[in-house]
């Protein structure tokens, strides 16, 4: 097998071309990060989406979606508001996300968010979530 000068740069021209290719199908083109805010409280849930600068686009909770009174705390709302979200973000063409998330209770569903957003092709960047009363399996006691 006899190697020639030309035949080592056809090589070479090939195997850099594999790699380019390869890098842009690794790379990720983000134009513009969105946050989404989600306040949940015993009796609603309300989520805020804004850009990367701060200003709102929209501000959905399970109110607005015709849930009233003590309906707004069922799961079927709940499910509901994050259908309209998730068809919010396809119809302004927003990719990638990051969520923080509010609430005064403990809440068990916080693990879904993240499949849920994979399922419909939207990347999670960052998941902040603050409990505005303290939660370390014990209740507080009652102030008196």
């Amino acid at each position: 097998m006899t190697l020639t000068l030309n035949s080592i740069t056809k090589k070479n021209e090939k195997f850099e071309q594999l790699s380019e290719e390869q890098q842009q199908e690794n790379t990720l083109e983000i134009r513009e990060v969105y946050s989404i805010n989600i306040y949940k409280s015993i009796n609603n849930t309300i989520i805020t989406i804004s850009d990367s600068q701060g200003t709102t686009i929209q501000t959905l909770s399970c109110g607005r979606l015709g849930y009233k009174k003590g309906k707004r705390k069922h799961y079927n709302a709940y499910q509901a508001l994050w259908y309209s979200v998730i068809n919010l973000l396809k119809k302004k063409q927003i990719s990638v996300v990051t969520l923080s998330c509010y609430y005064t209770v403990h809440y068990a569903y916080r693990s879904v968010l993240p499949v849920f957003f994979k399922k419909h092709n939207i990347k999670v960047l960052k998941i902040t979530v603050h409990l505005t009363k303290p939660f370390n399996g014990c209740k507080l006691r009652k102030s008196r």
